[in-house]
């Protein structure tokens, strides 16, 4: 009866770490594919619970956006007076269109006092068409998320989780960044 019990206990045991573990890649995994130009990515221990996402859309209206979907998500914090933001935005957008068929959205938040003018003129001059234009006007959400310098991009895997960051500037259209979320959205999938 011992024997039987410790079998049932261990099978469940078994399957209860392997259903809690399916779809998150392995950290470490990810870990070394962040090099050259993605030094300062942190990739977490451990994924933290992500903040819901409270903006202004391009209508003024305030909307939590609706993360029931299971996508991959960039999520950029950027301000149109931020050098570093002007460049790596084009490449936020390139990201985007490469891995338009994937589970996976790019979503920009502008973050402090900048009118919908100022955004849509940085866009246009950026060349940037199809990324979203939300708002953060008093920065509670950046401040939610621990968001204290500009550029911020905020890597959360598709259990609306933060798996990651990095602070600054670089090429989000980059082998390394797509490697990274190759295997982030290929965990899931398996």
């Amino acid at each position: 009866m011992k024997i039987f019990t410790f079998m049932i206990y261990f099978t469940m045991c078994f399957y209860a770490n392997y259903l809690f573990a399916h779809g998150l890649p392995d950290q470490k995994e990810i870990y070394k594919y962040a090099k050259e130009n993605l030094t300062k990515l942190q990739i977490y221990e451990k994924p933290r619970e992500a903040h819901r996402l409270i903006v202004f859309n391009e209508s003024d209206n305030v909307e939590e956006l609706d993360l029931t979907f299971e996508k991959v998500l960039v999520v950029n914090f950027w301000a149109t007076w931020c050098a570093p933001c002007r460049e790596e935005m084009p490449s936020l957008q390139r990201l985007a269109e490469s891995f338009s068929a994937k589970p996976f959205s790019v979503i920009t938040i502008a973050s402090g006092r900048q009118s919908k003018k100022m955004i849509a003129e940085f866009f246009l001059d950026q060349g940037i068409s199809s990324l979203p234009k939300y708002r953060d006007p008093k920065g509670k959400l950046a401040a939610s998320f621990g968001v204290y310098g500009l550029p911020t991009t905020i890597i959360i895997n598709q259990h609306y989780e933060e798996i990651g960051r990095l602070v600054g500037s670089t090429n989000w259209n980059s082998d390394e960044v797509k490697e990274i979320l190759n295997l982030v959205i290929s965990a899931h999938s398996n």
